[in-house]
């Protein structure tokens, strides 16, 4: 496929530009933005960007859902369309019948306009549920665990590693209740030393999740698929550092 062939450009340079969003985002009072294709003519004030501006009109031709957020130059997609990318090679024919150049060239062009845009697919369906009741056991979960234990432990009057000992899972809970802290007071503080350092100490805080989600989504994940027929994943620690979305290599699993 194109667009695999594309993933692994875009993984030697270390950039995955084709995540997944969670539907839960768009939930949020967040405003997309129709296309404005004006947005693409002009590179500069003065350079007229004919690569960028036919490609925005075939990826707007291609995905007729596709929305727009401008400051954050970020496109998004249902996976439906998302899948038509992936399996169907007319976009990019547009592309390279529209600009006069080979179908590689096509692709070259596609990667560079890309190079510094994210596109993100809404997911939708089953999937999009489950991936929205994994990110809530991840957030809302430790949260009311924890809360529960400090209930009890009041209650019993016990401490430290007879708590721990009780409930194992305080190990995962307690650091990543942390990290929704520290980062949400990163978020707040923005890109100065407080929020610089706030997202460093909630992201050494989100460790323990991260090693859950690599485990549950080595082990546990394929299980579900061959049994349920669902693909799932969890990836709270990757939101909370990128974006709500999934990396290609996830994107591509549930798809």
């Amino acid at each position: 496929m194109i667009f695999k062939k594309l993933f692994k450009r875009n993984r030697k340079v270390n950039k995955n530009h084709f995540t997944a969003l969670a539907g839960i985002v768009l939930e949020n009072p967040l405003k997309s933005e129709s296309i404005d294709l004006k947005k693409f003519l002009y590179d500069s004030a003065t350079q007229f960007d004919t690569s960028s501006f036919t490609i925005c009109n075939e990826l707007k031709s291609s995905c007729q859902d596709l929305t727009y957020f401008h400051n954050s130059q970020t496109f998004v997609l249902t996976d439906d369309s998302y899948s038509k990318l992936i399996e169907e090679t007319r976009f990019y024919d547009n592309v390279s019948k529209a600009l006069n150049i080979d179908k590689d060239q096509a692709i070259d062009e596609i990667h560079k306009f890309l190079s510094n845009k994210t596109l993100l697919v809404q997911q939708t369906g089953v999937e999009g549920y489950f991936y929205k009741v994994g990110t809530l056991m991840q957030t809302a979960g430790p949260v009311t665990m924890l809360t529960r234990a400090l209930i009890l432990a009041k209650c019993a009057g016990v401490t430290g590693l007879r708590v721990l000992k009780a409930q194992p899972l305080l190990v995962v809970v307690l650091p990543t209740t942390g990290a929704i802290f520290f980062l949400g007071c990163g978020m707040m503080a923005g890109n100065t030393i407080l929020g610089r350092t706030c997202n460093t100490v909630g992201t050494f805080l989100n460790l323990p999740m991260l090693y859950t989600e690599l485990l549950y989504n080595s082990y546990i994940s394929p299980v579900i698929n061959r049994t349920l027929g669902v693909p799932t994943v969890l990836n709270f620690t990757k939101q909370v550092a990128r974006r709500p979305d999934l990396d290609a290599p996830e994107a591509l699993r549930m798809l």
